[in-house]
């Protein structure tokens, strides 16, 4: 409901800023499965089904294999593990995932890392991913250097998630958010393929249905 109310309030400036653009972005939005949760998180989901029977205790072996070598140092950390109901949460940083010139002149620019969650259960023959992403964490640089580091958001009141402040024009702030979100969807796409890969070495099927 809260992915629908999103899009539907998007769509109030589909005709005046980059139609085709838009709804390229939220139907990839919808593929992912996001949505808002509280307090501006955003998370995506998606189930992979194999293309041939694996039992839950075989897909939990391949999952945990996966955090291991991914999930095994630094900022990549595995947080929980219950081989009872077979899940496995991790956390990592999406790091200088996008980049954002605000003024070449001045050299003002922002780099952005992304905290995220992930979640992986297993039952028999699928899997479904879920990836959070709790906050964002900018790095702002002008002509001299690092000039300061931020936590920001995606916010579910601004645009692209609702209309415009100008009905005429997108702000720097409102073009720069609808960059960003672009970029992140393209790394969790990524992301799940990946996963995907190391289930099933690209053999299964991505889909986003009731698990």
């Amino acid at each position: 409901m809260k992915r629908l109310l999103s899009i539907v309030l998007c769509m109030l400036c589909v005709n005046l800023f980059a139609q085709d653009d838009l709804l390229t972005v939220f139907n990839k939005a919808n593929e992912l499965g996001f949505i808002f949760e509280a307090k501006d998180k955003i998370s995506f989901t998606t189930v992979i089904h194999t293309q041939h029977p694996k039992k839950q205790r075989e897909l939990f072996d391949i999952a945990e294999a996966y955090f291991t070598y991914n999930y095994g140092k630094g900022d990549y950390v595995v947080q929980t593990k219950n081989t009872e109901q077979y899940y496995i949460i991790g956390k990592g940083i999406y790091s200088e995932f996008f980049k954002y010139t605000t003024h070449k002149l001045l050299g003002l620019r922002s780099e952005y890392d992304a905290e995220h969650i992930i979640r992986i259960d297993c039952k028999d023959s699928k899997i479904r991913v879920i990836i959070t992403i709790p906050r964002f964490i900018s790095h702002n640089y002008n002509s001299d250097g690092l000039t300061g580091i931020y936590d920001t958001y995606l916010y579910q009141t601004r645009y692209p998630f609702s209309a415009p402040e100008k009905p005429d024009k997108l702000s720097r702030y409102e073009k720069e958010d609808f960059a960003m979100f672009k970029k992140l969807l393209r790394v969790i796409e990524n992301h799940f393929e990946q996963i995907e890969e190391a289930v099933n070495k690209g053999n299964s099927t991505l889909e986003n249905q009731d698990w």
